[in-house]
């Protein structure tokens, strides 16, 4: 549900960790595998590295806070649509970006932006995504981001390019 999910789904950027989401019921019982697998070292409840590699891989436990100073909580991930992107199965576009303004954080917002951008800001989305909030003041903060992401979509569509072809006067070399 983290930057993995990002990448696949059309947006690239660095990510040093897994984010899953896990059913409450199914949270201990990985997190005992975890520890016997003798690959990964704990280093919180919900935070674990793997030894070889050094990537962290964050548990995000169904009804647990998105973020600390939020009260949106993780959903059941049977409530939420999948799909397959090779080589893994991720949590589908509207459901990422439900997910990532519920926790708020900045890097969330810069992929939300990112994500609307590259894969087109249609109205069917944003309805989608709005739809799925039910915290207003979530809501405001999806709505303002999609905004966000639109102004700099028309900004960057009314930017002409420098090819470095023009003269002391703007003229084109001939």
């Amino acid at each position: 549900i983290g930057g993995l999910a990002v990448i696949l789904h059309g947006y690239p950027r660095q990510t040093a960790d897994v984010d899953l989401l896990v059913a409450r019921k199914d949270a201990m019982v990985l997190v005992r595998a975890l520890e016997q697998d003798g690959r990964f070292r704990r280093e919180r409840l919900d935070r674990w590295r793997h030894v070889a590699s050094g990537a962290g891989l964050d548990l995000c436990v169904e009804g647990e806070l998105t973020h600390p100073s939020r009260r949106e909580r993780f959903p059941a991930p049977d409530t939420l649509e999948r799909v397959s992107k090779h080589p893994l199965e991720v949590v589908g576009l509207a459901d990422l970006l439900v997910l990532k303004a519920k926790s708020g954080r900045a890097k969330d917002w810069a992929d939300f932006v990112c994500l609307a951008k590259v894969l087109g800001l249609d109205d069917p989305l944003r309805v989608s995504i709005l739809a799925r909030l039910t915290d207003p003041e979530v809501a405001q903060l999806a709505e303002r981001w999609w905004q966000e992401a639109a102004a700099e979509l028309e900004r960057e569509r009314n930017v002409r390019p420098s090819w470095g072809d023009e003269g002391p006067a703007g003229d084109a070399h001939r």
